[in-house]
């Protein structure tokens, strides 16, 4: 329910991995789809609250990729 842009997306992986990137953007490329969010509405409806957040999602699923990873 709530809509980040790709660069907002980027800084903060790049900043919870504690990585030294520089985000550079191709402007000659087209900006893909302008928005892309859920609506939560009807959910919320229904007494549906969010309980994970953004930070706590993301740091249990790299977790679990780092635990479960697949070598190639």
């Amino acid at each position: 329910g709530k809509d980040l842009t790709n660069k907002e997306y980027d800084e903060f992986i790049i900043k919870r991995l504690k990585l030294k990137l520089k985000i550079q953007f191709d402007k000659y490329y087209p900006d893909g789809t302008p928005q892309k969010v859920f609506d939560i509405s009807l959910a919320e409806k229904y007494g549906w609250v969010a309980t994970t957040s953004l930070q706590q999602g993301f740091d249990e699923t790299y977790k679990d990729f780092l635990k479960n990873k697949l070598y190639l």
